[in-house]
């Protein structure tokens, strides 16, 4: 009996270590994660910032440069600063610039296509991130976990907490690419008609016409013999 008891309180024993040897190395997976999340997110708002200073620099824009910079250097209030940019871009109009901008409007149509893609990325990456800190602060908040004391004292920074903003700019509005219009036709010029000889119609429509050795219409052809006689006489 208690050799079986031993044996049970090995296997419980077993089962249990097993358990919180998964509970932590689940927790490092997920703290790695949620880095790996935040790193992807923190380049994508750089990239969003960037052209947006450019495009604020080209429009002459003050407000649009001010928040794109102060995207760039923030690090304690970043949420701020990104919804700063983001209302700012808003208000300047620039979320209804068309993506996919002709090669001719140059630096221009480029930043406004960086935009539009950044700001798809910047969602996603913001949803990937939030998800990871989900999953790893419900792991933190089980029984074991408090236990270990797994994370103690690292549920406070960047990226252990959500991350949000408004990430709807260029998103809940897409801009529709403008068309260029149609070239204008040139007029064509009217062709003058082709007077038919003496009046008759066109010779491909009379084959009864007479012509000269030389192929010309004769204009005599299918008058009256006798007031061709009557003329002639007139003209003696």
């Amino acid at each position: 009996m208690s050799t079986l008891i031993v044996l049970l309180a090995a296997v419980a024993v077993a089962v249990i270590a097993a358990y919180l040897a998964w509970l932590a190395g689940r927790h490092e997976r997920l703290a790695a994660r949620a880095d790996a999340g935040w790193a992807a997110l923190d380049a994508q708002l750089v990239r969003r910032a960037a052209p947006a200073r450019l495009l604020a620099a080209q429009r002459a824009n003050a407000q649009v440069a001010a928040c794109a910079e102060r995207a760039l250097s923030a690090h304690a209030d970043r949420e701020e600063a990104e919804n700063a940019l983001g209302r700012a871009l808003r208000q300047a109009g620039f979320d209804r610039l068309p993506p996919d901008q002709p090669a001719s409007t140059g630096t221009l149509g480029a930043a406004v296509t960086d935009l539009h893609a950044a700001a798809a990325r910047v969602r996603l990456s913001r949803q990937f991130f939030n998800d990871a800190v989900r999953d790893l602060r419900a792991l933190r908040r089980r029984p074991a976990a408090r236990l270990l004391r797994l994370g103690h004292g690292d549920d406070t920074g960047p990226t252990r907490t959500y991350f949000e903003i408004d990430d709807t700019v260029f998103l809940d509005q897409p801009a529709q690419p403008v068309q260029p219009e149609p070239p204008a036709q040139p007029e064509q010029p009217e062709q003058p008609e082709q007077p038919d000889v003496a009046g008759r119609p066109d010779a491909a429509d009379r084959p009864d016409l007479a012509r000269t050795p030389a192929g010309q219409l004769d204009p005599r052809a299918g008058l009256d013999p006798a007031r061709l006689g009557g003329a002639s006489r007139a003209g003696s």
